[in-house]
């Protein structure tokens, strides 16, 4: 089979990148991986010990076709999935993010940290995009991740996670003086707009306490400090 460059619509995504591809043959399925003929044996013998049954095919060309990337020696072939999100875990929730490198990074953080659940708010950009996969370090893959039409829709699925909405109000609780319910749910808004005042009041506000000579901290950045402190 021939695959082509990612598009949404696709039923299928790919790695690009030695660790990535590694991270997807140890923890999901692989249709296929191909390695460049320039890898070195060192690379070559690290995707042989965690290949399984999974084909491997020496061919530069596809992996410039899938990945666009000169550079790239290896890229992995997988089919998409759906996951669920476990009740007893605490959540983050992302409203509407729309930048692959802070959600590739949020999630490699959430896996680095402890937290595999995470809610994504519609509309979306989509973390099977493998440049949201390469950003996770192949961290995705060891994440669940469930979209939700809105907010209320996830507190319907999820009525007894208590949610801590972070946002940019110096009046809200600060994050040092926090106590953090076990069921808990993070809450983060877009890059740019953020949390709506509606938004804000599902839950108890937070402010991660910055100094005032910075507009706000990076997405990223924020929800791992949220996440170091919650946990």
């Amino acid at each position: 089979m021939k695959y082509r460059p990612y598009k949404k619509e696709l039923d299928y995504s790919y790695t690009v990148g030695a660790y990535p591809t590694i991270e997807l043959l140890t923890h999901r399925q692989a249709e296929i991986v191909y390695v460049s003929e320039k890898a070195s044996p060192d690379l070559r013998a690290k995707i042989d010990a965690v290949a399984g049954n999974t084909p491997i095919e020496v061919n530069d060309k596809a992996i410039l076709r899938l990945s666009g990337d000169q550079g790239a020696l290896v890229a992995g072939v997988f089919m998409k999935y759906q996951s669920t999100l476990n009740p007893a875990d605490p959540h983050v929730v992302l409203a509407r993010p729309d930048d692959m490198g802070n959600l590739g990074t949020i999630i490699r953080s959430m896996v680095g940290l402890g937290y595999t659940s995470l809610a994504i708010i519609k509309p979306s950009l989509d973390h099977f995009n493998p440049k949201v996969i390469r950003s996770s370090t192949g961290a995705v893959f060891l994440c669940n991740v469930v979209y939700f039409d809105s907010l209320e829709a996830y507190q319907t699925a999820f009525p007894n996670h208590q949610i801590y909405a972070f946002a940019l109000d110096r009046n809200a609780t600060p994050l040092r003086q926090c106590k953090f319910a076990s069921k808990h749910a993070l809450l983060f808004g877009n890059e740019g707009s953020g949390l709506s005042e509606s938004e804000v009041n599902l839950g108890q506000t937070v402010f991660i306490e910055q100094s005032d000579q910075i507009d706000s901290l990076n997405l990223g950045v924020a929800v791992s400090i949220a996440m170091y402190q919650a946990k």
